[in-house]
């Protein structure tokens, strides 16, 4: 079986990863990594019961992504706030999207998702005092 039907065979049945191969677990973390779905994958095999039963080194691969989705979550978390309070006292609508509304709904498919900076939307006519207000807030 390829690397990338290895993946989607682990994510839409994870318990089918209890019976791959050395050589069948390490295809499945190089493309879970080349795919960016590491720690997505992790979350599936935990809630699955399957993570505690794959050898160690195996499990510290996902372990370490699924630190790396939840830290970066934080900062998107962080950054929410901070543009929250820059843009607090204007009276305009924000609308939050792609996987930080993700985040921001607390939905599931926000577990493990690789974030890398906050997506909004505003109106065009908006944009001019948004802008100067999220440069005067730094």
């Amino acid at each position: 079986m390829k690397p990338a039907q290895l993946l989607i065979q682990a994510l839409r049945e994870p318990e089918t990863v209890l019976g791959f191969q050395k050589p069948q677990l390490e295809a499945l973390i190089v493309s879970s990594e080349r795919s960016r779905l590491t720690a997505t994958l992790g979350y599936r095999l935990e809630d699955a019961g399957v993570m505690a039963r794959l050898p160690e080194r195996v499990r510290h691969h996902f372990d370490a992504a699924m630190v790396n989705a939840r830290f970066r979550n934080r900062l998107i978390r962080w950054e929410m706030n901070r543009v929250a309070r820059a843009l607090r006292d204007l009276d305009v609508e924000v609308v939050v999207i792609k996987g930080g509304a993700y985040l921001l709904l607390d939905l599931p498919l926000a577990r493990g998702r690789l974030l890398a900076d906050l997506d909004i939307l505003v109106r065009r006519s908006d944009l001019p005092v948004l802008e100067r207000q999220l440069l005067a807030a730094g």
